[in-house]
Parts: structure tokens; C-alpha cells; sequence
């Protein structure tokens, strides 16, 4: 029993007291300390706050991060949007001035530019405005037969675009669409045969993967030692506590597995000396047969 005093006279009083013998004031309460389990408590619910609060931060964080990033692609579209959109009425407002300039490219033999200014009238949805396509029928075929002779008999895929664009303005070019007919046939053998490559390297790998995990039963996760080789060569050693793995190698020979497995351990002589034992051994993981040790 502890002694305390009184808060209006003074005195010594007990601690159990409820009021002051002497002038009757009623005794202050002491105050409760936390044990070391309180404390604990007291710990576990700060860390537990702290750990809620930093969680929640990182999830706002990385919430903020994906519509911050989702925004600036919004705007990025928005303003690739409002650019070609500015680009389109500036065209519409000096149509008169790209055509004028097309007529006169056109005249004195300028094709390459006046194909550029055509390309200009179709992007922008006035491929049919007045004379355009009259020009286009005059300049297209010959620009593209240009190209398509510049391009080499083993590109095939840029003379299959250019022979479509060429059939597209000048569909009674006869060569022209014979041409691209067995093109398009090339193209669709071609493809066909990619994929069914894609799909023999799909199966090829699934087998594979699943030959992989069917052999994996044999061998340790840990050090790819082999499982039942390893137990046979414990149990020859005169040591079999001294056994130290160092490399397991095998071959897949379809119906079994050539297992080598190179280890240390103590001989006669208690002295660590490598070896290496090469053994047969099936699917499942046991040993067929040994075949040097």
C-alpha cells in the first residue's frame, strides 16, 4: 500500500483511502499506468493504423497515376483531333487555291506533285471535286507504274498495295489486274502458310512444355538432382552423409532418359574426391539401368 497526499491539506494519507481522515476532502484517483501488455496493444493498433493509412495512400497514388495517365491520353486525342480539324477547314477555305494549283501541275507535266495534291483532295474527302477525277485517272497510274517499276520482284507486299491502288483508278488496265489477281493469291498462300507455321510452333511448344513437366517428376525442384540416381548413390558410398550434389544433366531419348549426375563425397581414404554417374532412367523417375559409375 502506497502513500499519497492530500490534495487540499496535504497530509499523508493511504492511497486505498477514498477521503482524507483528516479534512475530508474526497482522495484523488491515481493515475492508471498501461502495463507491458497494454503498451503492446496500444503498438499493434498504431502499426496496424499506420500500415491502413500508408495502403490507402499508395492505392489513391497509383488511382491518380492511371487517370492522370488516361487524361493526358485524352488529350493528346482531343488535340490530335482539333489539329486535323483546323488542317481540313484550312483546306476547305483555299480549296479554290489547291485546285488552281493542281490544273497547272498538271498541265505543264509535273505528275509527282500534282499525284501529292490529288492524295490532298482525297484526305480530305474531296476526291470528286469538279476535275479532280479526271486528273486522278491521268496522273494515279502512271505515278504508281513508276513505282511498282522501281520496286524489286521480291517485295511483294509493297507491289501488292501499289497494284491495288493501280487497279483502283484504272480497272481496265488488264495486265495491271491480272497481275494483282496473282498477287492477291500469292499473298493469301503466303498467309495461310504463316499461319499454319505459327500454329505447328504453338503445338510444338505446348508439347513441349507438358514433355518438360512430364520429365520434371523425376528430378529435384531444388537442385535438378535426379531423385532415384541420387538415392542409388548414397547408398553405394561408404559416406552417404559427405554427398554433395554439384551438377545433374540428362538427355531425352524419347522412350527413357540418359541421367549424368556429378557429385563429391569422402572415399576410403576420408579424403572429398568428384565422381560422376551416368545411368537410364524412365519417364516416371526410376532407374533402368546403370550405366557407368
Amino acid at each position: 500500500m502506497g502513500m499519497i497526499n492530500c490534495r487540499e491539506c496535504r497530509a499523508e494519507i493511504s492511497s486505498k483511502a477514498t477521503a482524507c481522515p483528516k479534512c475530508g476532502a474526497p482522495a484523488a484517483k491515481a493515475a492508471r499506468k498501461l502495463g507491458c501488455g497494454g503498451c503492446a496493444v496500444v503498438g499493434i493498433v498504431l502499426i496496424i493504423g499506420i500500415g491502413a493509412i500508408t495502403s490507402a495512400r499508395s492505392d489513391n497514388w497509383k488511382a491518380d497515376a492511371v487517370r492522370q495517365a488516361a487524361d493526358q491520353e485524352h488529350a493528346a486525342a482531343l488535340a490530335a483531333q482539333s489539329a486535323q480539324a483546323s488542317a481540313k477547314t484550312h483546306f476547305m477555305n483555299t480549296i479554290d487555291i489547291h485546285y488552281e494549283r493542281l490544273k497547272k501541275r498538271v498541265a505543264d507535266g509535273d505528275l509527282v506533285a500534282a499525284f501529292a495534291d490529288i492524295e490532298l483532295f482525297e484526305k480530305n474527302g474531296q476526291g470528286e471535286h469538279k476535275d479532280v477525277p479526271v486528273f486522278r485517272k491521268a496522273v494515279k497510274p502512271k505515278i504508281l507504274s513508276d513505282r511498282i517499276a522501281k520496286l524489286p520482284e521480291s517485295d511483294t507486299k509493297g507491289r501488292l498495295i501499289l497494284y491495288r491502288q493501280l487497279v483502283a483508278v484504272a480497272a481496265d488496265d488488264i495486265a495491271a489486274t491480272s497481275e494483282l489477281a496473282r498477287l492477291e493469291k500469292a499473298h493469301a498462300e503466303a498467309e495461310t502458310a504463316r499461319i499454319e507455321k505459327d500454329r505447328l510452333a504453338a503445338d510444338a511448344a505446348a508439347m513441349a512444355e507438358a514433355r518438360q513437366k512430364e520429365i520434371a517428376v523425376g528430378f529435384s525442384p531444388w537442385d535438378g538432382s535426379h531423385n532415384a540416381l541420387e538415392k542409388h548413390i548414397k547408398k553405394q558410398m561408404k559416406n552417404p552423409d559427405s554427398y554433395k550434389h554439384v551438377q545433374t544433366t540428362y538427355v531425352d531419348r524419347g522412350a527413357y532418359l540418359i541421367v549424368e549426375t556429378t557429385y563429391r563425397g569422402t572415399n576410403s581414404f576420408n579424403a572429398i574426391v568428384p565422381n560422376t554417374v551416368r545411368a537410364k532412367a524412365d519417364l516416371d523417375g526410376k532407374l533402368l539401368e546403370i550405366i557407368s559409375e
